[in-house]
């Protein structure tokens, strides 16, 4: 648990593979101060693996927009890189964001594809290793952490056009620790669209999410042969 808690959130995530090189992710937040205390709010994205090190996030791949904001604030933002290849978007608010105001605010970048798209690069990136589910099949997923008091939380994973999805799913663990929340995964809303745009997605929805909880959106990646037998 983490107090005082300061705000309350409403997140809604998409992320979208572009193709074998590309991924892009784009994020919504709607806050709410429950004091009168909030001034700066930091989102971390880390580089999970050395086949990464060219990622490159800097304010010419990135784009802010504010979408609400209360009358007299000003609303800034800031992208912080360190050697541990993380970057931080720090949005910043003048004065501080007083209790109940809202505010409303999306960002979108790219950057190298780290979702790999095929059993094959699955086993080229992990040098061999496979991580299997319980079916013995290939999967990537997706994550978000919950931190402060949470309203709804939305991820939606966008692949191209035509690629097949055979299995998908979430999991709940509490944060740093590999032990499930079973209950917790009851709630959850899984859906999966394959008619939508030509591109097809798997999306996740809870309202209300239990803090210092991992929320985990799962997929089986198909093999390169499927994927060009199903666009023919």
């Amino acid at each position: 648990m983490y107090f005082p808690f300061y705000r309350k959130d409403e997140i809604i995530t998409y992320r979208k593979i572009i193709d074998e090189n590309t991924y892009e992710v784009r994020e919504k937040h709607t806050i709410t101060s429950l004091n009168d205390l909030t001034q700066e709010i930091p989102h971390t994205s880390r580089v999970i693996s050395e086949n990464n090190i060219d990622i490159s996030i800097n304010q010419n791949s990135f784009e802010f927009k504010v979408l609400k904001k209360p009358e007299r604030k000003k609303i800034y933002y800031d992208i912080r890189r360190n050697d541990k290849q993380e970057f931080k978007l720090i949005v910043k608010i003048n004065p501080n964001l007083s209790k109940n105001e809202q505010l409303k605010y999306q960002f979108k970048y790219k950057r190298k594809n780290l979702k790999r798209m095929f059993k094959e690069q699955i086993n080229l990136i992990e040098n061999g290793k496979v991580y299997p589910t319980y079916k013995n099949t290939y999967y990537q997923r997706t994550n978000v952490v919950i931190e402060q008091p949470t309203k709804k939380i939305v991820i939606r994973m966008e692949f191209p056009e035509d690629y097949p999805i055979h299995d998908y799913g979430a999991y709940v663990f509490l944060n740093k620790t590999s032990n499930r929340n079973y209950d917790e995964e009851k709630r959850i809303k899984v859906v999966f669209d394959d008619n939508v745009g030509g591109n097809p997605y798997i999306q996740l929805e809870v309202k209300y999410p239990k803090i210092n909880h991992n929320y985990h959106l799962w997929w089986e990646v198909p093999s390169k042969e499927e994927y060009l037998r199903s666009k023919k």
